[in-house]
């Protein structure tokens, strides 16, 4: 038996959650290894303008884009943990906090 299909104004909903809640993970991340969006462009790679419109995340992103920022992030030493109920939290490394130099 099928599963019964999902209410189109549903599936909007929960595409534009998941992007918001990249968008705040990336913006996390960012705020936890002191980069700029140009950095973490230069490391993904993408534009300044393209992490600037995915950090607003109003739009949608490739699923290749995404495995890719969380690739670059996890090997910095970031890593999210999605919480049951919605939200997550952020992991950062020790080494992270160890080095870490806000950029004045």
């Amino acid at each position: 038996m099928a599963e019964p299909a999902v209410p189109e104004d549903q599936v909007g909903a929960l595409a534009r959650r998941e992007r918001v809640a990249f968008a705040a993970k990336v913006r996390a991340a960012r705020a936890a290894l002191g980069w700029t969006q140009h950095e973490l462009g230069s490391r993904v790679p993408l534009t300044q303008t393209s992490v600037y419109k995915m950090e607003q995340g109003t739009r949608g992103l490739r699923r290749s884009t995404m495995v890719k920022v969380e690739q670059v992030l996890k090997a910095e030493g970031i890593e999210f943990e999605d919480l049951p109920g919605g939200g997550f939290k952020i992991i950062v490394s020790e080494s992270i906090l160890m080095n870490f130099e806000p950029k004045i």
